[in-house]
């Protein structure tokens, strides 16, 4: 039985690539990638790269197909815009289904949704600390001004919220760094509340998005961003999978949004 995906909904799905070491189920995932993917895996270097190249593009192709099972894991087809970011080829696909990746680390999450552009980012935070030069040189005069007199751990902390909800934007414009990082800003008025705000070089409106964010356990954050023609109430539903074994769906997350 297919999973609905209502317009309303975002779906997150999760996997811990390290839970994921069967050679047999290894072996299958690399079979349903296409020849370009498979060549491309070929070309890692190291293997934790190959594995988790292999992991992601196999539950980009088993995900999709829990939504559309008249296509199979390995008859997906897929091309890229002008900036890279991976879309599913129209003629693939019934309806406008929307997906957008994101790996670090041991972790790689995958969003779906139905007729709305998203961007997903996650970060493994438990690393070498961010710098006053790097928040200064990357992001805005806004968002620096906000983080130039806190103390070492919450620079830490409000420096990842901010650099994934960045990303999480980029992605889902799908223009990549192409987007200079200092024509918009994420402010937080309150500890559960995110806005962005637009230099009038973008050309975007607030109004049109919404953004959550997240810690899926203490190591990592995510950052979730939609842009729809109708804003709404979203309702966003937590799965995590080792494709063509199992899937569970958790717990809703506590959301900053």
């Amino acid at each position: 039985m297919p999973i609905t995906l209502p317009l309303q909904d975002i779906h997150l799905w999760f996997v811990h690539t390290d839970q994921i070491n069967d050679a047999e189920l290894l072996t299958q995932y690399y079979q349903i990638l296409s020849n370009e993917e498979q060549t491309r895996n070929q070309r890692f270097k190291f293997e934790k790269d190959r594995k988790q190249h292999l992991i992601t593009r196999a539950l980009v192709r088993y995900v999709l197909s829990e939504y559309i099972s008249s296509t199979s894991p390995l008859d997906w087809q897929f091309t890229q815009n002008k900036h890279g970011k991976p879309e599913i080829a129209p003629k693939a696909q019934p309806f406008p289904l929307k997906f957008n990746l994101s790996h670090s680390h041991k972790m790689i999450v995958l969003a779906v949704a139905s007729n709305q552009e998203i961007g997903v980012d996650i970060e493994f935070i438990n690393r070498s600390l961010p710098t006053h030069d790097l928040a200064k040189n990357t992001f805005s005069v806004q968002e620096y001004l906000q983080l130039k007199t806190l103390d070492k751990n919450n620079f830490h902390t409000r420096f990842y919220d901010i650099w994934t909800l960045k990303e999480a934007y980029i992605k889902a414009c799908g223009t990549g760094l192409s987007t200079p990082l200092e024509s918009f800003s994420f402010s937080f008025p309150t500890k559960q509340n995110i806005q962005i705000s637009f230099d009038a070089s973008r050309n975007d409106q607030e109004s049109k998005w919404q953004f959550w964010q997240f810690e899926p356990n203490p190591e990592y954050i995510i950052a979730l961003g939609a842009k729809s023609k109708e804003v709404k109430e979203k309702r966003i539903i937590i799965r995590e999978v080792v494709p063509f074994k199992s899937y569970c769906k958790s717990h809703q997350p506590t959301l900053r949004h």
